[in-house]
């Protein structure tokens, strides 16, 4: 319900004053508000780019490569780490097949068809073509054997 004042002297005869004006008002800022909060959370679930999140490409890459490294898998009937079989696998050729085929099996979950990985000297995996942009790492473990990882999208 609307308040219908009358505003009494002598040059304000007849005049009215409503509330109309603050009404107004009030509806703009609600409107106002309610574009605010349907725009901000609409550029809070935008979706992702494909299998990057909020991290960096170079950030990615690297919590890539460490959770490669230390991924359990067997060999000789022995529990041991990515980065001891890489090892291995530069001193027993016969190593390598077995350190390739797990390492396409882990980026492969990861990545698809977006990524190219060379272990220097042992074995080179290259998936598909760059679409924009490819991101290089390398990482060294011990051994001085040179791992460079690239993701392209």
């Amino acid at each position: 319900m609307i308040k219908i004042q009358t505003i009494k002297g002598k040059k304000a005869q007849g005049k009215i004053v409503t509330a109309g004006p603050l009404m107004t008002a009030t509806i703009v800022v609600a409107i106002l508000l309610i574009i605010f909060f349907v725009f901000t959370k609409a550029v809070a679930i935008q979706p992702k780019v494909k299998g990057i999140d909020a991290l960096t490409a170079k950030e990615q890459i690297l919590d890539s490569l460490i959770s490669y490294l230390s991924t359990p898998v067997y060999a000789d009937n022995q529990e041991i780490k990515i980065s001891d079989l890489i090892r291995l696998a530069k001193l027993n050729p016969s190593y390598k097949d077995a350190l390739k085929s797990k390492t396409e099996e882990i980026f492969d979950k990861t990545y698809g068809e977006h990524y190219s990985i060379e272990v220097k000297n042992i074995f080179s995996i290259d998936k598909g073509a760059a679409v924009k942009q490819v991101y290089q790492e390398t990482i060294t473990i011990p051994d001085n054997i040179e791992i460079i990882f690239y993701l392209k999208k």
